[in-house]
C-alpha cells in the first residue's frame, strides 16, 4: 500500500473543509459589515 493512496483522499477532506470554512467566514465578514453600515446610518434614539 503506497503513502500516497491514503494521503491523498485526507488531504482532500481537508482541503473541503477548509474551503467551506473560508466561505463561512466570508459571508459572515460581510453580514456584519451590512449590519455596522445599517447601525451607522440609522437614527439614533435618545433616553429622556
Amino acid at each position: 500500500m503506497d503513502v500516497m493512496t491514503i494521503v491523498g483522499p485526507v488531504a482532500l477532506c481537508i482541503g473541503a473543509i477548509a474551503a467551506v470554512a473560508a466561505l463561512y467566514a466570508l459571508f459572515t465578514f460581510i453580514k456584519d459589515r451590512r449590519r455596522e453600515k445599517r447601525e451607522t446610518h440609522a437614527p439614533r434614539h435618545r433616553k429622556q
